[in-house]
C-alpha cells in the first residue's frame, strides 16, 4: 500500500518509509522518548543521523537486528540503538560540527512541540560549557590537532536571554574557534537577533550564517508562548532581508507538521526571497512530544515535500548531513537496495 505512495510521489521506498519511521516512531525496548540511530547509508563515506520518536504503538520494529520496510522487501539493519541523552556536541558528516551551546535546562520559550518542555528534569539539557571548553573537549575526543578540517560550525541556542547575549555568545565562539585554526562558516541558529545594528555587526565579522528559528507560520502565540511567538513573520522577513542584503547568507528552521499545507505553503512563498539557503524542514514527531498537536497522514508529508520542492527550487539546499529529520530523508536520492544503520549521536 504504502509503495504505491511512492511510485505516485517520485521518490525511493526506503525514502518513503524513513519518513513515516519519522512520522510514527520506532518500537524499542529502552525507556526514554527519543532514540538515535545513526543511519549509514553508504554515500560518500559518511554517516547520517535519524533521531525517532520511541512509541510502543508503531508499525516499525527491530526483529532481530533488522527494521523490515512494510511489505517492500527492504530493511534497515540495525546494529545498536542508543537513547537520546543530552550531548554538548555531535558531527554531521566529517567536516560539520553542530553545538548545543545554550542547553535546554535553561530555555524558557516553552514550545509546546518540544519534548524538553514536558521531560522530566533528569532529561533534560542540563551540561554547559565555556567555548573554550567545548572546542578543547572536542579535539581531545576526536583526536583532532586543531579545528582546521571543519568547514562549517553549527552554533544552536534554545535561547541566550537577550540579543545582546546571543551576539556574544557566536562571536565568542567563532573567536575561539579561528583561534584553533577554523576557517569556515558558522551557522548561528536563533530567535534573539532582530536589529538592524546586530546584524550588521554579525556580518562584518564575516563568515555567519544567520538562520531564525521559525518553526512554524500559524499559531505562533500558542505554540511558543515565550518571545519567539511574539514576532510576526513580517518581521521575520524583514530580519532576513536585512542580513541578506548585508552579505550574509541567511536561512531559517522550520518544523514540517505543525502548519496546515496552504499556510505552509503560503509562508513559504512569503521568505523565500529573504533568504539565500532553502530553510531546514524536520519532520515533526509527535509521539515524542505534546498530545495536543495530532500525528499528520504520510501524504501530508509527501505533499508538503512537492510544495517545498517546487518554491525552493532555486535556492542553495542545506548541507544533506544537517537536515536529519528532513522530507528528503540525508537529501540523497537512496538505492532501492537494503540500508545499513549504525548506532552514533543525533
Amino acid at each position: 500500500m504504502l509503495e504505491s505512495l511512492a511510485v505516485k510521489y517520485g521518490i525511493d521506498v526506503p525514502a518513503l518509509h524513513t519518513i513515516n519511521m519519522q512520522r510514527l516512531g520506532l518500537r524499542t525496548d529502552l525507556d526514554p522518548n527519543v532514540v538515535r540511530i545513526d543511519v549509514n547509508f553508504e554515500y560518500e563515506d559518511q554517516a547520517f543521523h535519524i533521531p525517532f520518536a520511541n512509541n510502543s504503538k508503531s508499525p516499525y520494529r527491530i526483529q532481530d537486528g533488522k527494521i523490515p520496510l512494510g511489505d517492500s522487501g527492504l530493511e534497515f539493519t540495525v546494529q545498536s540503538v542508543m537513547e537520546d541523552v543530552p550531548t554538548p556536541y555531535y558531527f554531521r558528516g566529517k567536516e560539520i560540527l553542530v553545538i548545543n551551546s545554550t542547553f535546554l535546562s535553561a530555555c524558557v520559550q516553552k514550545c509546546s512541540f518540544c519534548e524538553q518542555s514536558t521531560a522530566p528534569k533528569r532529561r533534560r539539557y542540563s551540561m554547559k560549557f565555556s567555548a573554550e571548553e567545548l572546542f578543547d573537549k572536542v579535539m581531545n575526543e576526536q583526536d583532532l590537532p586543531n579545528l582546521g578540517s571543519l568547514a562549517q560550525i553549527s552554533v544552536i541556542t534554545s535561547c541566550a536571554g537577550t540579543e545582546a547575549k546571543a551576539q556574544e555568545l557566536v562571536l565568542g565562539y567563532k573567536q575561539e574557534a579561528e583561534g584553533r585554526g577554523f576557517r569556515g562558516k558558522i551557522l548561528f541558529a536563533t530567535n534573539e537577533i532582530r536589529s538592524e545594528e546586530a546584524l550588521r555587526v554579525l556580518a562584518e565579522a564575516g563568515n555567519v550564517i544567520l538562520a531564525f528559528t521559525v518553526e512554524c507560520f500559524t499559531n505562533r502565540r500558542e505554540l511558543m508562548p515565550g518571545s519567539k511567538g511574539s514576532i510576526n513573520l513580517e518581521k521575520i522577513k524583514e530580519i532576513l532581508s536585512i542580513g541578506k542584503s548585508l552579505g550574509m547568507e541567511t536561512t531559517y528552521f522550520y518544523i514540517l507538521g505543525l502548519d496546515d499545507l496552504r499556510f505552509m505553503e503560503t509562508g513559504f512563498a512569503l521568505l523565500k526571497d529573504a533568504i539565500s539557503i532553502a530553510p531546514t524542514g524536520p519532520t515533526y514527531q509527535s509521539p515524542a512530544r505534546a498530545d495536543n498537536i495530532g500525528t499528520r497522514s504520510l501524504e501530508y508529508f509527501l505533499q508538503a515535500r512537492k510544495i517545498f520542492h517546487r518554491i525552493h527550487k532555486d535556492l542553495q539546499q542545506f548541507e544533506s548531513c544537517q537536515s536529519f529529520r528532513s522530507l528528503d530523508p540525508l537529501e540523497i536520492r537512496l538505492s532501492r537496495t537494503a540500508v545499513t544503520a549504525v548506532a552514533g549521536e543525533s
